[in-house]
């Protein structure tokens, strides 16, 4: 699958009118100049009070040379998953969309998005060139040989359970620290103890749920077993060989970091509103409240520069590189835009453009950041604009406080990734017919997990209502279906 969606982008490329230029192109003085509207997520450490001036600045750049007019839409990314539905049902006009972590199939089933072939082929010599240089952009966005969306040229470095939290701190509490190591629930359990004794009044576990419609199992467990690609509880067990699927919800695992959870909540090491706040982890952290961050390990997924005080990632888990399979990062236009050739006009610009690669993340040079000369990135006093979210072009052309050290360092935790269940990348799981009991099935979830998942409900109680509740919604017809769907593929494609 992954070659054939390859070679259907080379394709496009090949098929591509050669006129189009570099993003040095200027429009001719009669063009009209074309608006669109994009999405412009935001996260944890933004900053967008600067927004205005930087879209200024965007399309000082954008109308002499393409001809385009940029709106930028501010979006959190914690919302996307209910914002983009109501918004597209509304037909409210946005251009390009940035699809968050999400499998791209639940768009692509309910018709929200446009396929892109015909506008590569007439407006995307940038990323054409990257795809044919660098990597397959569309992995798990292309259907019957329809692309409907690209992803962000980057680095994979897998993934861990983690947990953020200041060295200091753990000095203070004579808690012996290796970066390499991973962490039990045991241990943590030490730390946490040690760290409500010195600090009685703070909360040392930073689990915050509140503003999560998604599990934050992982933040603790990493990658423990395979979805195959869709956004429903039904997986396969890494811990097994087996092909049968199973509800994650119901495994081992997952209630023995429940039973946690809810131990800490009631030794008061959980903040006790974290199922109803609407303040995020990190600005609990800065003012002194949370002790540490439950975050996904990665490298540079949160800095001194983020966070203000020196902070490091202890591993909760081993460190895993899921498939990429149809869940991801994908740039998309919906059926709600009104100018496609002009979103993916600026779309080709911003994924080879540094100009605008580093306004979207980094605001104005000399007003918001300024460069040292190794072009490392300082945020100056003052600054009214930062996001860290790196979704925007090519991350190779994004100015990075210590790029090689850095770049170093994920390729070394890259190294030390597995690849989950590589044998089953081509499978899609079709879940047209099933959009109902999905939606039903999600709406359980957002009203049961950041309950439980914080600990602050009774398990014997809370628990199994929430598995009853799943299957009424419809999980046992949706684990049915994927089930027969994998193993006729099985069938088909012998190991």
């Amino acid at each position: 699958m992954k070659r054939l969606i390859c070679v259907l982008l080379l394709a496009v490329w090949l098929m591509g009118s050669c006129a189009a230029s570099d993003t040095g192109q200027q429009a001719s003085p009669q063009q009209t100049v074309r608006s669109i509207r994009m999405t412009f997520l935001t996260t944890l450490g933004s900053n967008i009070d600067g927004l205005p001036e930087v879209q200024d600045a965007v399309n000082a750049i954008t109308i002499p040379e393409i001809g385009v007019e940029v709106e930028l839409v501010p979006v959190p990314a914690q919302e996307t998953t209910t914002v983009y539905p109501a918004s597209i049902a509304k037909d409210i006009p946005m251009d390009l969309m940035l699809i968050n972590n999400e499998n791209i199939l639940r768009y692509i089933d309910q018709k929200m998005l446009l396929p892109l072939n015909d506008l590569l082929d007439g407006e995307a010599s940038n990323i054409l060139q990257i795809a044919e240089d660098d990597s397959c952009l569309t992995d798990g966005a292309a259907v019957d040989d329809l692309i409907y969306g690209l992803r962000i040229p980057s680095i994979f470095t897998g993934l861990c359970g983690g947990l953020w939290i200041s060295p200091q701190l753990l000095k203070e509490v004579s808690f012996h620290y290796e970066a390499e190591k991973v962490y039990s629930f045991e241990e943590l359990d030490v730390l946490f103890s040690r760290l409500k004794e010195a600090y009685p009044d703070q909360y040392p576990l930073g689990q915050i749920t509140g503003m999560y419609d998604f599990s934050t199992a992982s933040f603790f467990l990493g990658i423990q077993s395979d979805d195959l690609s869709g956004t429903d509880p039904s997986v396969l067990r890494l811990d097994s060989d087996s092909t049968r699927l199973v509800n994650y919800y119901e495994t081992d695992f997952y209630y023995e970091w429940l039973e946690y959870m809810r131990k800490w909540y009631l030794d008061g090491y959980i903040y006790p509103d974290s199922a109803i706040t609407t303040a995020t982890s990190i600005g609990l952290y800065q003012e002194g409240i949370l002790l540490s961050i439950a975050l996904a390990g990665q490298p540079d997924l949160l800095s001194e520069n983020d966070i203000g005080t020196e902070i490091v990632l202890m591993r909760l888990s081993p460190v895993r590189q899921n498939r990429l399979g149809n869940i991801g990062i994908f740039w998309t236009i919906p059926v709600t835009s009104r100018e496609p050739e002009a979103a993916m006009a600026f779309l080709d610009m911003m994924y080879a453009d540094e100009r605008i690669i580093n306004l979207l993340s980094w605001g104005i040079q000399g007003q918001d950041y300024q460069l040292d000369q190794q072009n490392n990135p300082t945020l100056l006093e003052g600054c009214r604009f930062v996001n860290p979210m790196g979704v925007f072009g090519d991350q190779n052309k994004r100015y990075q406080t210590n790029a090689q050290e850095r770049q170093a360092a994920r390729q070394a935790f890259a190294d030390k990734s597995e690849d989950v269940n590589p044998e089953y990348n081509g499978f899609l799981f079709d879940s047209s017919q099933l959009t109902q009991q999905l939606l039903d099935i999600e709406k359980v979830k957002s009203r049961y997990l950041p309950l439980l998942e914080s600990g602050c409900v009774d398990l014997d109680s809370a628990y199994p209502e929430f598995i009853r509740q799943l299957y009424e919604a419809g999980l046992q017809q949706v684990m049915d279906e994927k089930q027969r769907q994998f193993d006729a593929w099985l069938m088909d494609n012998p190991s």
